[in-house]
């Protein structure tokens, strides 16, 4: 019985710790980045966008946010089922001036809270487990198999070299897989067409300085782009799995067709890395392009733009790195899958 007793207290301290983290988690996207205030300009992150993604994606870090954004409706009166309507039927608000006292946002402090180096770690596992199964292969083979191992570990090297602009020969002209419309790109189409509201509404804010405006819609961009980089990896952690499911070692929910050819497989892969940049790209310069429209005559505001792009930038190369990251641990994954299903 004291064992029993034991089991159920010990149980009730993880769920206590995990609310905690969660209310933590949620106080943290709401605090610093103004999402809230995002769902009445249209992109709706912290609503009905987040919740689907915590269904979908976060796992980890991101469940302990889940928990609390499941329990908004009665805690906050933000009904997060019906798409972040309050219990009047109309978006909730928030206060630019409690955003604008708050400090920046930081690309890796988003990330994480969107579960992103959680996805990154599943994937950097997987990756490393395939990189042993190819050295055990390697040991075994000779001659002319050694050789055609060594040759597609170089090919495959180069095929995930971003600085190489483009592929070239047969493995050129891939796009990405098309699931990649519908759950990637999707999310960033929505974004973006909600931005140049957002932005006018906070330049247009009569309570704030120029310095919290900017501040304002800097901690948003942080964010958005923080939140479509882990999108991106939890993706990708998908199609790790996918790609390595002739190894039986990991579970797989996609249901993809891979090419034969192990080059064809990084092309492709490398198409749909290439499409992610993209998007988060497009993401930074709308904002960034959006908010320098208010420094055309106005002198004041023009350095203050630039130094607002230079910080975007900044989030962009940080998310490029992520994909880059992910890409080149692709390597080890295609190599042991085609040795192995050979």
């Amino acid at each position: 019985f004291g064992s029993v007793l034991g089991s159920v207290a010990s149980q009730a301290t993880d769920l206590q710790e995990s609310l905690q983290q969660g209310v933590s988690d949620v106080a943290e996207l709401t605090r610093k980045s103004g999402a809230v205030n995002m769902a009445t300009s249209g992109i709706k992150l912290a609503a009905d966008h987040t919740i689907k993604m915590a269904e979908m994606s976060l796992e980890k870090a991101g469940s302990t946010a889940k928990v609390v954004l499941d329990m908004a409706d009665a805690v906050t009166g933000v009904d997060t089922a019906s798409g972040g309507k309050g219990r009047g039927g109309t978006l909730a608000g928030s206060d630019s001036q409690a955003q604008a006292e708050e400090e920046m946002l930081t690309f890796g402090h988003a990330f994480f809270i969107y579960g992103g180096p959680d996805h990154m770690d599943e994937f950097d596992s997987i990756s490393t487990k395939c990189g042993k199964v190819c050295q055990s292969i390697k040991s075994k083979l000779s001659g002319d198999n050694k050789a055609e191992y060594t040759e597609l570990i170089k090919s495959l090297g180069d095929a995930f070299d971003l600085s190489v602009t483009e592929l070239e020969g047969q493995n050129a002209g891939h796009g990405p897989l098309d699931s990649y419309h519908a759950y990637v790109r999707k999310r960033c189409e929505g974004c973006v067409k909600g931005i140049e509201g957002f932005v006018n509404k906070e330049m247009s804010s009569s309570e704030l300085s120029t310095e919290q405006q900017l501040r304002v819609i800097q901690n948003e961009a942080v964010q958005q782009v923080a939140e479509q980089t882990a999108v991106c990896a939890n993706y990708l952690l998908r199609l790790g799995r996918s790609v390595a499911e002739p190894l039986g070692l990991f579970d797989c929910d996609e249901d993809i067709e891979w090419p034969e050819d192990p080059l064809r497989v990084a092309a492709i892969l490398r198409a749909t890395v290439e499409a992610m940049a993209r998007d988060v790209k497009e993401l930074v310069e709308t904002f960034a392009d959006e908010t320098e429209k208010f420094s055309k005559g106005n002198q004041e505001l023009k350095q203050p733009a630039q130094d607002f792009r230079a910080e975007l930038d900044k989030s962009y190369t940080s998310a490029h790195d992520k994909l880059s990251e992910a890409l080149r641990g692709m390597l080890w994954i295609i190599a042991a899958s085609h040795f192995a299903s050979n």
